[in-house]
């Protein structure tokens, strides 16, 4: 996980921990995107600071769900299983705020085996290997890539852009005649910069939003690494954002044909 030290690792993978005991997230994959999305900002530290950003931007996702207490007291039990009686929160603002126990149903809903997976983010980020099976775009058996369809550098610039156009998207997504349909994708596309809407949301809110970003494909590491040196990241997020949009692209299709003819090598399953 490129730029993320070990502790921050630690911490992110508490985060996940409280996504997936509230039942926030709906899979493990979304869960991780959203923690290192949480978590991750232009310094990480011990400190009452960093954790202050971590719940503001907790709250940009789940404000729908979540109060502002229930949010900070899962900030408080992830700072605690990270830095124990050294959290900051504990000398905090936040000192007042009830956690979650080991008695809790947190702890409850967290199997040994969750700790032990998020303990290991490292190896799940994008480009890392996570696994064995079917690449999506060369269709070898291989060992695989989690590839983030709207890459998460791009994230806040398109939740803002979702967020201004919710009226447009709800507009578009009930309008029921054809041509006035056809109107307003025209208009919605231009709106949002993005060629490709097939898979927006039909509603906007923080659950849809996050839903939507965190769509991810399956892919080998060779075919992970072409599609990001022939489009740039926003390029992705816009244009290229479902698996069939990738394969519409003459390029990708091309190196994907080309792949399925070599040998695994060192990725090879075995």
């Amino acid at each position: 996980m490129s730029g993320i030290n070990g502790d921050q690792s630690i911490f992110i993978g508490c985060i996940q921990m409280q996504l997936r005991a509230l039942h926030l997230c709906s899979s493990d994959e979304e869960a991780l995107a959203v923690s290192e999305a949480i978590s991750c900002h232009d310094t990480f530290e011990s400190s009452f600071h960093y954790l202050e950003n971590v719940v503001h931007s907790f709250l940009d996702y789940f404000a729908d769900e979540l109060s502002e207490n229930e949010v900070k007291s899962a900030v408080r039990s992830a700072a605690i299983d990270c830095w124990g009686e050294n959290a900051p929160i504990l000398a905090s603002p936040f000192k007042d705020v009830p956690t979650f126990t080991k008695e809790s149903s947190y702890a409850a809903d967290c199997s040994d085996e969750d700790a032990t997976n998020a303990s290991q983010l490292d190896s799940d980020d994008d480009g890392q290997l996570i696994g064995e099976g079917e690449c999506e775009l060369c269709e070898r058996t291989i060992k695989l890539t989690r590839h983030h369809l709207i890459p998460k550098s791009t994230w806040p610039r398109m939740k803002k852009k979702l967020w201004n156009a919710a009226s447009a998207i709800e507009s578009f997504s009930s309008e029921g005649d054809l041509d006035k349909q056809n109107f307003l994708r025209e208009n919605l596309q231009k709106s949002l910069g993005m060629g490709n809407i097939t898979d927006l949301p039909s509603t906007i809110s923080h659950a849809s939003i996050r839903n939507y970003l965190s769509r991810v494909c399956f892919v080998c590491r060779q075919c992970h690494s072409a599609v990001h040196s022939i489009h740039p990241e926003w390029e992705l997020a816009t244009e290229f954002n479902t698996i069939e949009r990738l394969l519409e692209c003459q390029e990708v299709r091309k190196f994907a044909k080309w792949a399925n003819k070599q040998r695994p090598g060192r990725n090879a399953v075995r």
